[in-house]
């Protein structure tokens, strides 16, 4: 009796091991399964956060890169000896809008209000919207482990990294 309800638990369960005492080493190995199962899931989501944020953040980089092509297209027109003063006028006005437009690239945040380039530092635009100067706090790159065993990769750039050196940012060179 004992055996065919035994065999009725698995037919209407379709499972052969029910509770641990069905088959201890087997019950064992469906813990280890899934804790695995669990830990993949995990570095999968890992792994599709890395990519999304790599995605806006190229896309951002792209519009980064239009905007530096057309300010040396504009300082090249500003520099020429065919430009008189009002037209270097309307070539500063210009450069003007694309500092804000770079302000607002550097400054962007993600769908989850993550600033894009704001590394580790969170709670602070990584330039302050007025003074155009870096946040005053220090940040470092998001580390992400998206596999088992591996050393964690970043997941993007900081945006001292990518608008500013040690001696002088972006914005500071536009301005001037």
């Amino acid at each position: 009796q004992q055996r065919a309800a035994s065999a009725q638990e698995e037919l209407s369960s379709g499972k052969r091991i029910n509770k641990p005492s069905d088959d201890p080493f087997g019950s064992a190995a469906v813990i280890r399964l899934r804790n695995t199962q669990i830990s993949n899931d995990q570095f999968k989501i890992a792994g599709q956060f890395v990519g999304s944020k790599l995605n806006v953040s190229e896309g951002a980089l792209d519009s980064y890169q239009n905007q530096l092509d057309r300010i040396r297209s504009l300082l090249n027109q500003g520099a020429s000896d065919t430009t008189n003063q009002a037209g270097r006028d309307a070539v500063a006005t210009q450069l003007d809008a694309i500092r804000s437009d770079i302000l607002h690239i550097a400054n962007l945040r993600d769908s989850d209000g993550q600033y894009i380039f704001g590394g580790t530092r969170q709670n602070a635009s990584p330039f302050d919207p007025i003074t155009e100067v870096a946040a005053a706090t220090p940040t470092s790159d998001q580390l992400i482990q998206i596999e088992k065993d591996s050393t964690p990769i970043a997941a993007g750039v900081t945006a001292e990294t990518i608008f500013s050196t040690p001696t002088a940012s972006i914005f500071a060179t536009l301005t001037a």
